[in-house]
């Protein structure tokens, strides 16, 4: 009896995480971000309805015991066929938009510091 092994090479961006199951697959696109910004970045994942898909934030500890928080969009699909068009077309779109709203957290996470500011120079210290 012969042995049959079969190896598909599939090629995808450096961004894009395929992982493939038994009826479908999976696509995923994660940032890093900095603590500032997730406030912004979980109140407007709770907002964002995707198709087949949900953008979140999650921590998890590196190997040095340091917390790291990441921004995440995860696509399903039940179409094999739809691989090349999923890892290029729809992840550059979302990989895109996140940015976009990552940028948006940043210019937030700015104007609270400015906020912050100001409400310390109103304060009448006595020096």
């Amino acid at each position: 009896m012969e042995r049959v092994q079969i190896r598909c090479g599939i090629t995808i961006p450096s961004y894009v995480n395929l992982k493939l199951y038994d009826y479908g697959f999976y696509t995923t696109i994660t940032f890093h971000i900095c603590e500032s910004m997730i406030k912004f970045l979980t109140e407007d994942s709770a907002r964002r309805k995707i198709s087949n898909g949900e953008v979140f934030v999650f921590h998890k500890r590196n190997s040095k015991g340091q917390i790291l928080h990441y921004y995440c969009v995860r696509r399903h699909y039940t179409n094999l066929n739809l691989i090349h068009d999923a890892c290029y077309r729809v992840a550059n779109y979302d990989k895109l938009r996140m940015m976009q709203i990552m940028r948006l957290a940043k210019i937030d996470v700015i104007y609270t510091q400015i906020d912050n500011i100001e409400q310390v120079s109103q304060l009448k210290l006595p020096f």
